[in-house]
């Protein structure tokens, strides 16, 4: 892992250090300040559509920024993957797959999202491993995002009024 360091206003090099209250380290260059895991992704692993998409952490730790700990990733993917806790290779046996859900504001619809009723549980497939989203116990539902990028809160009983 290596450090990141900037020039104070006497023109010597400084360990940058991270701020409270900010997950992420960020540099300020030209007057413009810019995310570390960006630039490490962007110097390391180069892709055509940058702009588009967004740095993730493998780990989950905003202070990693190694380039082995990061990939590119929709933004769709990325709220995702920020709920992610418990990864699966195998879902319980009593989960199934959730396409579509209709609520008072219209019908959403999602890919790889599966829902095990015998554990009260919504997980995402992420190509490799089912990741348990995580979920809020008062309110029995989880957040999770549709098709279209979107946020949106599930009710655990409306799933299984929608679907058993």
């Amino acid at each position: 892992m290596g450090y990141v360091f900037t020039l104070d206003k006497d023109g010597k090099w400084v360990r940058n250090e991270q701020n409270e209250g900010i997950q992420y380290r960020r540099v300020k260059i030209n007057r413009h300040w810019y995310s570390v895991h960006r630039l490490v992704a962007m110097t390391f692993l180069p892709t055509e559509d940058m702009e588009h998409l967004e740095v993730i952490f493998r780990n989950h730790d905003p202070t990693d920024n190694r380039a082995d700990n990061l990939f590119w990733g929709t933004h769709k993917y990325s709220t995702n993957h920020q709920q992610r806790q418990i990864l699966l290779d195998e879902l319980p046996e009593d989960a199934y797959r959730i396409t579509t859900y209709e609520s008072r504001y219209g019908v959403w619809y999602f890919d790889d999202l599966y829902f095990s009723p015998s554990n009260t549980r919504l997980y995402v497939f992420n190509g490799e491993s089912y990741a348990q989203i995580s979920y809020s116990k008062e309110m029995k539902s989880s957040k999770v995002t549709d098709v279209d990028g979107n946020r949106h809160t599930l009710s655990f009983s409306k799933i299984r009024q929608q679907y058993e």
